[in-house]
């Protein structure tokens, strides 16, 4: 949720907000909350549909201004693979030439474009693809257990965090992140438990049904903590009753629990229901109409500018703004090895605030 807040702040005032809502997608009510982050479902949704919608825009502007393949053509190519069920290299190595050239292509002109050869605004949208890109592999690899993805996607959260002045995740994260660096020479043996998947908690046998640890527990045995009817609102005022009540509450939340499991009682995480057919034909209507929006307000793949435009009404952002946003994880990660470096002179510095946001809404 503190990345999502981290992107919300990112694209604030940038027009991408307005897309969402004049197309329909998100409710004008609900559009301080999907900034701040505070609905994780409505984030996890619609933050990834958006980043398909921008990064579909841009593709097309790939096979135009490129001349590398016609659209007819690529359709028909896409249509030649066959999805079964296999290794995520098989599949790679199963792919026609021609896609695997055109995709090689495609890689060298996004990297082009997220380093502003295209243009600022090109660029500040794909920024914007990378960081949903970041979240969907920190989720791959919980969800896998896969610890070596995490440990590569970690450090470019972390950036993100001291970039955007979340100094409680910057600062924790940071000593998480050493400790997961150092935990084979403080705890010897620890990394072939993560490669066997101790990461993350399955509670079904599905292979991509991994959670985190506290999120897994918030839905299983601390679930019932706010609950009227057994939560700490019904004692009394005696401080004994709220002692007893404290010491004991995760015994009786374990019982209750296991009591409801044996009944069949407690429904588990259906990660799988995002596929279901109306899902898939909302999401895609919903896609078209965001970018429909996209293409009537202000394409950002249509035209290179060097300067940074809402693209809603067009406004140019100040340079330091746009240094800033363009940069996010060049200054992200400065912030973070300068911290780094000041926390092993003097440890009093891991308590010291760190360097505030410059975005659109600053202005």
């Amino acid at each position: 949720m503190s990345f999502f807040k981290a992107i919300g702040k990112f694209i604030s005032e940038s027009g991408l907000p307005h897309i969402l809502t004049e197309s329909g997608v998100l409710a004008q009510g609900s559009l301080r909350g999907f900034l701040n982050g505070t609905n994780f479902n409505r984030n996890k949704r619609i933050h990834p549909m958006l980043a398909v919608a921008l990064e579909t825009l841009h593709f097309e502007s790939f096979l135009k201004n490129q001349d590398t393949m016609e659209k007819t053509r690529l359709t028909a190519l896409l249509l030649t693979i066959k999805l079964e069920p296999g290794e995520e290299t098989n599949f790679c190595n199963s792919l026609p030439s021609e896609l695997h050239e055109l995709f090689e292509s495609y890689e060298k002109y996004r990297d082009t474009t997220l380093d502003g050869g295209h243009g600022a605004t090109q660029q500040f949208c794909m920024i914007y693809v990378k960081l949903i890109g970041l979240y969907h592999d920190l989720s791959r690899a919980v969800r896998t257990g896969n610890h070596k993805l995490y440990f590569q996607v970690l450090p470019e959260v972390v950036k993100v965090f001291f970039a955007f002045n979340h100094q409680n995740y910057a600062r924790w994260e940071s000593r998480f992140l050493d400790n997961l660096l150092k935990m084979e020479e403080t705890h010897p043996g620890i990394s072939e438990l993560f490669s066997k998947g101790m990461l993350s908690i399955r509670r079904t046998k599905k292979r991509y049904s991994g959670n985190y640890q506290d999120l897994t527990l918030e839905q299983t045995i601390n679930l019932d903590a706010a609950n009227t009817a057994q939560g700490v609102v019904n004692l009394t005022d005696s401080i004994a009753a709220r002692q007893r009540w404290a010491i004991n509450h995760y015994l009786r939340t374990e019982i209750s629990y296991d009591l409801l499991s044996y009944l069949c009682l407690t429904s588990k995480e259906d990660v799988s229901r995002e596929i279901n057919p109306s899902c898939i034909r909302r999401d895609t209507r919903q896609l078209k109409d965001i970018t429909d929006c996209i293409i009537s307000c202000n394409n950002p793949f249509a035209v290179e500018s060097n300067s940074l435009n809402n693209l809603s009404t067009g406004k140019a952002a100040a340079s330091v703004t746009q240094h800033y946003l363009n940069n996010v994880f060049d200054i992200g990660g400065k912030a973070m090895d300068e911290f780094i470096k000041n926390c092993v002179a003097d440890p009093a510095n891991f308590e010291k605030p760190i360097k505030k946001i410059a975005s659109f809404a600053e202005e």
